[in-house]
């Protein structure tokens, strides 16, 4: 109700920005909980469509904010309204996908593998050539890895600059003689043994 009545008196409150270079729409992307629909986020968007293609002084856009607190909400919306932002990439070359993986934001990851629409940043690789499914390895992140292990349209054998296949990354997170079938990392070399991934 106040951010739809602060839009209305001055709509100039949508489009400026701070110090840091955030627009009101990187800070509404940064609530977490939002109320139904997003109607903070909705209200600011609808207000300045153009702060979506944004990037604040670190090069981070409204939905890679949102993918770092798990505003899955706010991700949603914005993909909705306009499905390319799905695709902007941070300094680091990374999309909101490969942030929701590095911040262990089990939530984002999930709606960014079930969301069909999706399928074609599953496999972006980020300035370092990492797919998120690198960067989940490289985490020894369980619920991102499996998540994303679980789509078909994940490439499990994608190198990165390195030359490194995730299979590669994981064979190196697990310090040898370390055969603890609980450990994150075991269970990660693991399943890419198991299901083919190979190594470059």
């Amino acid at each position: 109700m106040l951010t739809k009545k602060l839009v209305a008196w001055n709509k100039n409150l949508a489009t400026g920005k701070d110090t840091n270079g955030s627009t009101p729409l990187h800070f509404a992307a940064g609530l977490r909980r939002q109320s139904r629909g997003g109607s903070v986020c909705r209200r600011v968007l609808k207000a300045n469509m153009a702060a979506l293609y944004e990037p604040d002084n670190d090069g981070l856009f409204p939905i890679h904010v949102a993918a770092s607190v798990g505003a899955s909400q706010a991700i949603s919306l914005f993909v909705e309204m306009c499905p390319s932002s799905a695709g902007l990439r941070d300094a680091d070359g990374r999309t909101f996908l490969h942030l929701s993986v590095v911040k262990k934001q089990p939530g984002a990851v999930s709606y960014a593998c079930r969301n069909r629409k999706l399928a074609w940043i599953l496999n972006m690789q980020d300035n370092d050539g990492n797919a998120a499914l690198h960067l989940a390895v490289k985490a020894g992140s369980i619920r991102a890895f499996s998540t994303l292990y679980g789509n078909r349209q994940v490439d499990l054998n994608l190198t990165n600059a390195e030359g490194q296949t995730p299979r590669d990354i994981a064979e190196y997170n697990v310090p040898p003689g370390l055969f603890y079938t609980l450990n994150s990392e075991y269970r990660i070399r693991w399943a890419l043994r198991v299901i083919g991934g190979q190594s470059a």
